[in-house]
């Protein structure tokens, strides 16, 4: 296993175009598109998994559970009272996990209106409270307003970063760092976590979908994305790198 993963997919058209001497204006337009469309689409993927391996599946019990509430309420109504105490917390946690999904899809309403550092504030805020993850949030160098595209994306990345923290690692800690390298923006995410595998298992698919997302959002923003696997057992680090000035199209 290489000691570190940078995605690279889609640059080979490129590299073969330049090898031809052909016009790259156009090709890179059309590979910006259809990275834009490949990432709405796993990211509608994702979703979808998510409401199909929770919501769905806790809709599910919960009913075969009323069911089975229903038939014995007469026999052994004590038991019947139990059970539905416990539905009643797991429709709780359920109900949590929902309100989670939701505001991973809607960035916060700092983001708009206050900007890139207090969106991540917020979020980081809340995430810490969910996850029981501890964050240690660096970023009092991000002063300045950036493009509206910039800042959603960069937003996007850093949450998928650490929702597969969350998700996959094993992590107690997590940091963010950002600082600014000549015309470059500098974002750095590191876990103390298992580490991780080019290959998840089965059943952890999801986790390369929202990488290749990653990916394409900073190949987007004509940046670098890697992902650095520090050593088994200790740690993944993501570090997002994006030119500045910014033109947004």
């Amino acid at each position: 296993m290489k000691d570190s993963l940078k995605y690279l997919e889609g640059q080979n058209e490129e590299d073969t175009a330049r090898k031809k001497g052909l016009d790259l204006a156009p090709m890179s337009a059309q590979l910006s598109a259809l990275r834009a469309i490949r990432s709405q689409e796993e990211e509608r993927h994702r979703i979808a998994r998510t409401i199909q391996t929770g919501l769905a599946q806790l809709l599910a019990n919960a009913l075969f559970e009323l069911q089975s509430y229903d038939r014995i309420l007469e026999s052994d109504p004590q038991a019947a009272r139990e059970g539905l105490f416990h539905l009643e917390e797991e429709l709780r946690d359920g109900l949590d996990e929902v309100r989670w999904l939701i505001s991973d899809l809607q960035p916060p309403p700092l983001l708009a209106k206050l900007g890139l550092a207090a969106g991540l504030r917020r979020y980081v805020e809340g995430y810490q409270k969910r996850s029981g993850i501890e964050v240690d949030l660096d970023i009092d160098e991000l002063t300045e307003r950036l493009p509206a595209t910039m800042e959603v994306a960069i937003f996007r990345i850093v949450q998928e970063a650490l929702q597969n923290v969350y998700k996959y690692a094993q992590a107690t800690r997590v940091s963010i760092e950002f600082h600014r390298d000549s015309d470059l923006l500098v974002f750095i995410i590191e876990d103390d976590g298992r580490g991780f595998d080019i290959e998840p298992p089965m059943g952890q698919r999801d986790r390369n979908l929202g990488l290749i997302g990653m990916y394409d959002r900073a190949t987007l923003l004509q940046g670098e994305l890697q992902v650095f696997n520090k050593k088994r057992g200790h740690g993944t680090k993501v570090i997002l790198s994006v030119p500045y000035p910014f033109v947004d199209d």
